[in-house]
């Protein structure tokens, strides 16, 4: 008599970064799981941001997420200060705000841009990042920063938020 024996492995398979509305339907229904393996690959997201982008404009600016001594300093900044909110003025196909969310995944984020006024892209990438760590991990705030980051910064002091915790770029 024989036995056999089948091992399954789940092995979390990230949707084709180069197609970003397969990766939007993906996302929708995927386990936090593998949604977590999928982002912790940042040339996958670096990918999905850039393909995203392109979608809507033929020139995306940017790209910090492939400049390592950037993300080094987010990360070392993440470790020294444990910030619970990271908030940046200029979020555009949104790189720089992934290699914030990785090098502290317990921080929120909160950007500020131009939006529309300089890109059609902006809004869409926070939706797909929004879509991948969270609305309540992911925000950005539309318009002219000399308007939006003092509203921002009225409110929180309103609210009686501690701004000791943030790091700002």
């Amino acid at each position: 008599m024989f036995l056999f024996v089948t091992l399954h492995f789940a092995v979390a398979l990230c949707p084709d970064a180069s197609l970003p509305h397969l990766v939007k339907s993906w996302a929708r229904s995927a386990r936090e799981k593998d949604k977590q393996v999928c982002r912790s690959d940042v040339k996958w997201i670096g990918t999905l941001l850039y393909a995203n982008a392109k979608m809507y404009e033929r020139k995306v600016e940017g790209a910090s997420g492939e400049i390592i001594r950037q993300k080094d300093i987010h990360s070392q900044l993440a470790r020294t200060r444990s910030p619970l909110q990271i908030c940046e003025t200029g979020f555009n196909a949104g790189h720089s705000a992934v290699s914030w969310l990785l090098a502290a995944p317990h921080a929120k984020y909160q950007g500020f841009d131009a939006g529309e006024l300089f890109h059609q892209y902006p809004r869409k990438n926070l939706e797909l990042l929004q879509l991948l760590f969270g609305k309540e991990r992911v925000q950005v705030e539309f318009g002219d920063s000399r308007r939006t980051l003092p509203g921002f910064a009225m409110r929180r002091t309103t609210n009686g938020t501690v701004f000791g915790k943030f790091v700002c770029d």
